[in-house]
């Protein structure tokens, strides 16, 4: 999600086969990012429903034999890009998605992710504070907002999540700027397939403020975070100091 993951691949079941990612370069870039960026300097909001892109038949076996399938495209001359990832698992569909909307549980099934509050939605002015409210108060009509810091940048992101359980269709947009990002949006789908096998969908678009450094923008097109969001996530091992 935004720096939590651009346009990676998730992936839910420790059981699957790790391979490498299969990435096919879109023919028409960021067209479509740089288009919206330049009209009204905000990215495209989600719609009611995902859009999916068209997978090839490659795209499609791949995804069959358990590789995920990825695609990001940054422009460096608009500080834009977008991306997608979708991987194919063996699992039952609501449990994912019950995984997928735990956003308060992203700090612990997301490495990246280093804390995560709710928010009161009242309001989108970035001059006022964010007051917390509990994880299980009553969604608002418009959405649920949570304050994430992420990456080794301890970048703050505040996002508006809006979820559609008949869909299992959860799409996002950036609540307030950050020094960072100008704008973000995407979305996660759950996708159930035939032979109890579920495509679960990563999407994102991005819109860096201008004067970013470099090492900030390597850091946002780091395909990341959601391969790392798993429903199993298991403990890691402290590491051995090696002697000297």
């Amino acid at each position: 999600m935004l720096l939590l993951g651009t346009a990676v691949a998730p992936s839910y079941c420790a059981a699957a086969p790790r391979r490498p990612p299969v990435v096919r370069r879109p023919r028409h870039g960021v067209a479509r990012a740089a288009a919206a960026a330049a009209a009204d300097g905000l990215l495209d909001r989600p719609g009611p429903a995902p859009v999916l892109p068209t997978l090839s038949e490659e795209q499609t076996r791949a995804l069959a034999a358990g590789e995920r399938v990825e695609l990001q495209n940054f422009d460096e001359a608009t500080g834009s890009g977008e991306g997608f990832a979708v991987h194919e698992v063996r699992a039952d569909a609501e449990e994912i998605w019950q995984v997928v909307t735990a956003y308060h549980r992203y700090v612990e099934l997301i490495k990246t992710c280093r804390s995560a509050t709710r928010y009161e939605c009242c309001n989108r002015e970035s001059e006022l504070p964010i007051v917390p409210c509990a994880v299980d108060a009553p969604c608002e009509a418009d959405g649920v907002c949570y304050q994430f810091i992420v990456s080794r940048l301890r970048l703050n992101l505040s996002v508006r999540f809006v979820t559609d359980d008949s869909l299992r269709y959860a799409s996002w947009v950036l609540d307030r700027p950050t020094w960072v990002l100008r704008d973000s949006t995407g979305f996660w789908h759950v996708e159930p397939l035939d032979g109890g096998r579920v495509r679960i969908w990563f999407s994102v678009a991005v819109l860096l403020n201008p004067g970013i450094p470099s090492f900030v923008t390597w850091c946002a097109r780091r395909p990341r975070a959601a391969r790392r969001l798993r429903a199993d996530p298991r403990p890691t091992r402290p590491r051995a100091r090696r002697r000297r």
